[in-house]
């Protein structure tokens, strides 16, 4: 069975996952609000997402 939403590493990184599920990133969470979520990579990168774009229990966990 697969959880409703990632587990979140100790050191704050998880996996994100795009609506359709063919896309999934590994990043922490920097930051978010009514149209995008602002997430850094392992290696630094940051990326910018559409919060439109995330799935359904990504969206949720924002949520929280």
């Amino acid at each position: 069975m697969t959880p409703l939403f990632s587990v979140e590493s100790s050191d704050g990184f998880r996996t994100w996952k795009d609506k359709t599920g063919s896309f999934s990133i590994e990043a922490k969470l920097l930051g978010h609000d009514a149209s995008k979520v602002v997430l850094q990579k392992r290696d630094g990168t940051i990326v910018n997402v559409p919060r439109e774009k995330l799935s359904a229990a990504d969206l949720e966990r924002l949520a929280f």
